[in-house]
């Protein structure tokens, strides 16, 4: 993981090493990039969705299932209210 000197000086994190990756879904015009910092210290943050600076990543699909699989395999952690998938109405 190299050292980004440019990401160091605009977050202050001298001693970090930084990672990314992006990701684009099939006929989109958006691109979404993921950040990962090694070698900082590591506080757990708990923020609530309505708190100043929150992110959120929705995510739409037609079988919820197996994304909700494919993404345990991944061993990734899905948060949702209640621990399940959460059904958007349409409107």
């Amino acid at each position: 993981m190299p050292r980004d000197k440019a990401t160091q000086l605009l977050t202050g994190l001298s001693n970090a090493e930084v990672r990314r990756s992006r990701v684009q879904a099939p006929g989109s015009d958006l691109w979404i990039e993921f950040v990962e910092f090694k070698r900082i210290d590591r506080t757990p943050l708990h923020m609530r969705i309505r708190d100043r600076g929150a992110a959120r990543l929705q995510l739409r699909t037609q079988n919820i299932d197996a994304m909700v699989n494919a993404v345990k395999q991944a061993e990734l952690t899905i948060l949702t209210q209640g621990g399940a998938a959460v059904p958007i109405r349409r409107t």
